[in-house]
């Protein structure tokens, strides 16, 4: 709504899409709008984030000489990947030994907060980081 009616964001300072990695056509499409807002000039910063993107796509692809945008900024922060374990509900219910019903399994919408709450307490006495 706020880009229909104001459409090259005046009045906003910063735009920052984290995840940029995980595309689809919505993501895509944002991006095209916001090269349209940076090579406005209206001075809009954007932030894009991704721990696992090859940044100078993103650079190349903003870069415009003829709109006079011969640099894009590119901040590069060093850190530790963790690793991750996919799990699907199933394994997790058994894992944490789970014997209720999900929501899920009910066929209703939202989150099921009696079992975040024990899938926490399962972590929290089994992961000892978890603890801090």
């Amino acid at each position: 709504m706020k880009l229909r009616n104001n459409p090259f964001l005046k009045g906003v300072s910063h735009v920052i899409v984290d995840e940029v990695h995980e595309r689809d056509i919505n993501s895509d499409f944002l991006l095209i709008l916001l090269r349209e807002i940076v090579r406005a000039g209206v001075g809009t910063k954007v932030v894009l984030m991704s721990a696992s993107v090859e940044a100078q796509l993103y650079v190349k692809y903003f870069m415009d000489r003829r709109a006079g945008i011969t640099e894009v900024p590119c901040v590069n922060v060093e850190g530790h990947c963790y690793p991750v374990t996919e799990m699907y509900l199933d394994k997790i219910c058994n894992l944490i030994g789970w014997r209720g019903m999900t929501t899920e399994d009910q066929g209703l919408p939202g989150t099921d907060h009696e079992l975040v709450t024990s899938l926490l307490v399962y972590l929290a006495r089994t992961q000892p980081e978890v603890r801090g």
